[in-house]
């Protein structure tokens, strides 16, 4: 058996941090050991991670989006529990 594992570096620590791991089976197909690793990646949510650190976002802004959000989830349930 042979594992497959990404690592990230995390440079304030210095220390690796195991991510995603696949373990490969003998005569296994490339294309479902690819499936598999896509699925832990996504729901590992490593992607959205990276996106949200892509730039800096000012507590004031995360607050008042946050709030955004909560109204209009507000609305969303008081429109359907009204209809």
């Amino acid at each position: 058996m042979i594992y497959i594992t990404i690592f990230k570096f995390n440079y304030f620590i210095e220390r690796y941090y195991n991510l995603i791991k696949v373990s490969v089976q003998e005569g296994e197909s490339i294309d479902k050991i690819l499936k598999r690793f896509k699925k832990k990646y996504e729901k590992a949510g490593v992607l959205k991670e990276y996106r949200k650190r892509l730039f800096f976002v000012k507590p004031s802004v995360k607050r008042r989006v946050k709030k955004a959000k909560a109204i209009r989830r507000n609305k969303r349930t008081l429109a359907e529990e009204i209809s």
